[in-house]
């Protein structure tokens, strides 16, 4: 499937990256290739992923280290989305797109990207 990362994901791994860099410059960007690593590893079989249901219908995740990816796929453009890289201690319906409910979040992928 093609890989695609939502802007709220490409920021997630902005900040990810800005976080880790404050001890260590390598590690950050060696740590954001891993990550992008796992989410092509992701598309190549993402079924293998649990649905995460209360976050809509064809939301799946994958955990990575601390963190969790965000993602859904679409069958007919054979597309993958990425749609948020969140630690797993953060609130997720905190950081789900504004105004969006976590089914409207699966369904209407486009007014985010």
């Amino acid at each position: 499937m093609k890989l695609r990362f939502s802007n709220l994901a490409k920021e997630d791994l902005k900040d990810i990256g800005d976080y880790i860099a404050r001890d260590n410059h390598r590690r950050a960007k060696s740590f954001i290739e891993d990550i992008q690593r796992q989410c092509q590893r992701v598309s190549e079989k993402p079924t293998l992923y649990p649905f995460r249901k209360e976050l809509g219908e064809q939301m799946r995740s994958c955990s990575f280290g601390r963190y969790v990816i965000f993602f859904s796929t679409n069958e007919a453009s054979n597309q993958l989305l990425i749609h948020r890289i969140l630690h797993s201690a953060m609130d997720i319906g905190k950081h789900l797109p504004a105004g969006s409910t976590p089914n409207m979040l699966s369904q209407n992928i486009a007014s985010y990207l």
